[in-house]
């Protein structure tokens, strides 16, 4: 957006006032923290940090009623990056942040009275900040926020006229060693005895000592696991369960994709959201995998790959996850019994925007289930630790900031089993 004092049709507007008076309380009120890249007080160049809060950020919202070229490149900038997840408003009148005319009568030109060409065609929202009426803008500003970050349209002109094009970042592998837990607390602040956290690494380390019973494997909706060769949690698992490991040998026995198929039966493909249950195969033996939960996290269209399920289906879907694994522990399979979890963070992989949003409220189900789990079944007894898996560096420190900011709100606390701090 524009700093300080610009002209606009042909009045001197306070834009830094519009920010602190309209913007940034809309966008608070919407369950956003509103950053602005002039106010960071941070050392080095500001260019990078801008680049970087246009692609992390869960929404980008792009004032374009002063035509300034700042404002326009980090908009393009945004485009290019993030499918979704930007919003353009522009102020239409109203007498909120008009500025007396300077003494010397000049002006600071750049706002013309059209719309610039190359963004005629994409929504923008005309704000007007008239007399009494500033309330009124802030909660209808509010309702536009909420909407475009639950949207999963492509709003992103670079997207639509590029067919297929992807974005991605990389991020150096996690150290097997960082794990931590945390315990869940009650309503009260007492003990759940329900842990949750996340531990990095591969996952054909989890065996012996750090062995957990149950594996989510996120997977389509079409239940297809990915080829032996990939590199995919979907390949590992189908790899490891195999109880004759080379898929070239005509013996080989693909154990778990099998059993996958035999679940659906007649059925070409599951809901959005939807878990299915099936043997760990020679995980069993070598890692004590109880059972395999697979997840439909994300659904495809042909000729365009695969994307990840609404954000709301991806947070139920945790819910669903921690009942069935809870279901299995309680079970009458005594072979199926267990206490423990591990899952990917859903919909956070490479290019994805507002991962830090969507994470959080990932955690924040696992916890309520938890919560609920503790004031229905007896204590020590049923699934009693959740952890989510980080495989690079920076799901490690997106989840250790997240769970981090639960012990401050008193939600959680660090266990005391010896793995905080990891």
């Amino acid at each position: 957006m524009p700093f300080s004092v610009k002209l606009v049709e042909e009045r001197e507007v306070d834009f830094d006032g519009v920010f602190a008076e309209f913007i940034e309380p809309a966008v608070t009120a919407a369950g956003f923290q509103a950053v602005r890249s002039d106010r960071e007080v941070l050392a080095g160049p500001i260019l990078p940090r801008v680049l970087e809060s246009l692609y992390r950020a869960d929404l980008v919202l792009a004032d374009v009623s002063y035509q300034n070229p700042n404002v326009f490149y980090e908009l393009g900038v945004r485009h290019a990056l993030c499918r979704q997840g930007t919003l353009l408003i522009r102020r239409r009148g109203g007498n909120y942040g008009v500025v007396e005319p300077r003494a010397d009568g000049s002006v600071q030109r750049g706002n013309s009275g059209t719309i610039p060409f190359d963004i005629q065609g994409i929504t923008l929202w005309q704000y007007d900040l008239d007399e009494g009426k500033l309330a009124e803008a802030i909660a209808e500003l509010s309702a536009r926020i909420s909407a475009v970050a639950a949207s999963v349209t492509t709003d992103s002109p670079v997207f639509f006229a590029l067919d297929g094009l992807k974005v991605e970042t990389g991020s150096p592998r996690a150290s097997m060693h960082d794990y931590r837990t945390y315990e869940v607390v009650d309503g009260e602040g007492g003990s759940t005895q329900r842990r949750i956290g996340y531990r990095s690494g591969d996952l054909k380390d989890l065996k012996g000592v750090h062995a957990i019973d149950y594996w989510v494997n996120s997977e389509n909706v079409l239940m297809q696991m990915a080829r032996i060769y990939e590199r995919s949690v979907s390949s590992t698992i189908r790899y490891l369960g195999a109880r004759q490991p080379d898929p070239l040998q005509p013996d080989f026995d693909d154990t778990i994709a099998d059993d996958l198929r035999r679940q659906l039966g007649s059925r070409h493909a599951v809901s959005p959201g939807e878990v299915v249950v099936t043997t760990s195969g020679q995980l069993h033996e070598t890692h004590q995998v109880k059972a395999i939960l697979h997840a439909a996290a994300v659904a495809g269209a042909p000729g365009r790959g695969f994307d990840p399920i609404a954000d709301d289906l991806l947070v139920e879907m945790v819910g669903t996850v921690i009942e069935t694994a809870e279901q299995l522990a309680g079970g009458e399979d005594p072979q199926r019994r267990g206490t423990s979890l591990i899952m990917p963070l859903f919909g956070t992989g490479q290019g994805r925007h507002g991962k830090d949003r969507i994470a959080a409220r990932l955690l924040g189900e696992a916890v309520d289930q938890l919560q609920t789990l503790a004031r229905s079944t007896l204590p020590g007894r049923g699934l009693t630790r959740v952890l989510f898996s980080a495989f690079t560096k920076e799901h490690v420190s997106l989840l250790r900031r997240l769970l981090d900011s639960l012990v401050v709100e008193g939600v959680l606390r660090p266990a005391d089993d010896g793995s905080h701090g990891m």
